[in-house]
């Protein structure tokens, strides 16, 4: 388990694979905070964290209202996020996490930031934080959580 996002690590998320693919009306949701490097540099590891776990639980509140009984969510790595939940829920999900977190997140930057929707680093522009929410496809899933290549994923048709 991540310790900022209490969600399940890569690690846990490896082992409910299996069952989450093997339901023929799960999709997979991968989103990543773009920009979470350059912000954290500039702000720090606390901030950076203080971002994970308020996006971890906005996805999470989220998926309980669209989703409460058949979603998961996992943290595999710092900027990333893996939702699994019903095709009937996930054009809610993908229309409304990247609106929540734009908005949401400018309490972490500098109004004059906020107003320029950029943020400079070492003398960089950076636009701010966003989130990029993507279907992963199943055959890229392998890629995505790192599976050794001797690992087996089922299906979505058997």
């Amino acid at each position: 388990v991540d310790p900022r996002t209490s969600l399940p690590n890569m690690n846990l998320i490896k082992e409910h694979l299996p069952r989450i693919l093997n339901d023929p009306d799960t999709v997979l949701i991968d989103v990543q905070i773009q920009n979470f490097v350059p912000f954290t540099e500039k702000y720090g590891p606390v901030a950076g964290n203080q971002v994970v776990r308020s996006a971890a639980k906005m996805i999470g509140d989220l998926l309980h209202q669209v989703d409460p009984t058949g979603s998961f969510i996992g943290h595999p790595r710092d900027d990333h996020f893996l939702i699994g939940l019903k095709s009937s829920a996930a054009p809610r999900v993908e229309r409304d996490l990247p609106d929540r977190f734009q908005t949401h997140i400018q309490q972490y930057y500098d109004p004059n930031e906020v107003s320029q929707h950029l943020m400079t680093v070492n003398g960089t522009a950076y636009p701010l934080m966003q989130f990029r929410v993507v279907r992963v496809p199943i055959e890229s899933l392998k890629t995505l959580v790192n599976l050794p290549d001797g690992v087996k994923l089922p299906s979505k048709g058997t």
